[in-house]
């Protein structure tokens, strides 16, 4: 979900962006620090507990041009904090993200995520993981997956992410 967010924040800001430098006389790829997002979301349902994600994303976004200054491609380097928590007794576990790398294809809207996204390990246990390569689709849908991808995957496994944040 915070990826979807962050994307279309992307892609927005890389229309508007792409417009602006298309006047130029030469199509160097252009670079940008793009706003911080911070949200607080439902990343998984447990049933008798949610577990929240209440995250802090920053990235850097890169344009390239073709020659006529038509933008081709966005890459866009994220780094983030994630606080994942139970919504019903606080126990949280902090993670840091600092791979995870975006392609987007303008002429098709295919976005190709490549890095962790997600890592969390506790004393001895690797709770979640989600690594690897994924490809969307324009719609969001994936269509490419290699790694492991267990909470934004098309076949997630979070049983082991309950069981840790469930604990007391």
């Amino acid at each position: 979900m915070r990826r979807f967010i962050m994307l279309f924040t992307i892609v927005a800001i890389g229309g508007v962006l792409a417009i602006a430098s298309s006047a130029a006389a030469s199509y160097p790829p252009t670079t940008e620090e793009l706003p911080t997002i911070e949200d607080d979301i439902v990343l998984v349902d447990c049933g008798r507990f949610n577990i929240r994600d209440d995250f802090v994303l920053e990235a850097t976004q890169t344009t390239y041009y073709d020659r006529t200054g038509e933008p081709v491609r966005i890459r866009t380097h994220f780094t983030g904090v994630d606080r994942f928590y139970n919504s019903k007794t606080g126990k949280e576990y902090t993670d840091t993200t600092a791979n995870t790398i975006d392609f987007v294809d303008v002429q098709s809207g295919q976005t190709r995520a490549v890095g962790v996204e997600f890592h969390l390990t506790v004393p001895g246990v690797v709770v979640v993981i989600d690594a690897g390569t994924l490809t969307f689709n324009g719609h969001g849908e994936v269509v490419f997956q290699a790694g492991k991808h267990q909470l934004l995957g098309s076949e997630t496994d979070t049983a082991k992410f309950c069981e840790v944040m469930a604990g007391s």
